[in-house]
């Protein structure tokens, strides 16, 4: 009896052991950081030992192990640090900020030029209602030395939306670097060019103003062509013309 009994009590122990582990790997999985998997794990083994040293003690270590994994996640959300880039790639970087598209590097000696076709006016003019659409959702727009960005209220559809406004503007504007992501409740688009092209990155900061200026549909886009052109901005369309 003495020996089954002893079996019996050493399964148990067993089965203690994996439940305090796998309640210290929890607090690793749920914050997928490589920081508290080494913390997770150590817990791990710290059970382990306990059960050698003395049963049923691995239960109270493997439950420490858990809540110190939560609360250094509760400090490290408190406390971010720097920014970061890497990672395990299933949660957002570190300064709270998700990718959603980044425009290919500008190429050397790119020129300030436009190659829209604006002859086909139907194309033109859908492309500044949806900036119009989008820019209800506008909130903030601000400079910084190279570039400017717009702050959006982030609203369903509205990803997709600016998305698709920032791939056809890049099509036609090569020499702009843009960037869109999300931070909290707000979308974030980026605008950069050379310092060469300084004066139309400060007028594309003000298309909300300038759509405001002109607010007839059918006269916005020559209003725009207009002041893009007083900027420096060159239009291809014109030269072959």
């Amino acid at each position: 009896m003495t020996q089954v009994a002893l079996k019996s009590e050493g399964f148990l122990a067993k089965r203690r052991v994996a439940w305090a582990g796998g309640a210290a790997l929890l607090g690793c999985v749920a914050c997928c950081a490589v920081p508290l998997l080494a913390l997770a794990t150590g817990g791990t083994l710290l059970t382990a030992v306990s059960a050698l040293i003395k049963p049923g003690a691995e239960l109270f270590v493997g439950g420490a192990a858990f809540l110190a994994t939560l609360g250094y996640a509760a400090l490290r959300a408190r406390n971010p640090g720097p920014a970061v880039t890497t990672g395990c790639g299933c949660s957002p970087s570190a300064n709270g900020a998700t990718p959603l598209y980044r425009s290919p590097d500008v190429a050397e000696g790119e020129h300030i030029v436009c190659t829209g076709d604006l002859k086909d006016k139907p194309a033109v003019q859908e492309q500044i209602d949806r900036y119009r659409m989008a820019f209800q959702r506008l909130l903030t727009t601000e400079r910084f030395p190279g570039g400017f960005r717009w702050r959006f209220r982030a609203a369903p559809g509205l990803e997709l939306q600016l998305r698709q406004l920032v791939e056809r503007e890049h099509d036609c504007c090569r020499f702009f670097q843009f960037s869109l992501r999300q931070e909290g409740a707000e979308l974030i688009w980026e605008t950069t060019a050379d310092e060469a092209a300084a004066s139309v990155v400060e007028e594309y900061a003000q298309l909300p103003q300038r759509l405001i200026e002109e607010p007839r549909r059918g006269d916005d886009v020559a209003h725009l062509k207009n002041t893009a052109s007083a900027a420096g901005l060159k239009f291809a369309a014109d030269s072959r013309s």
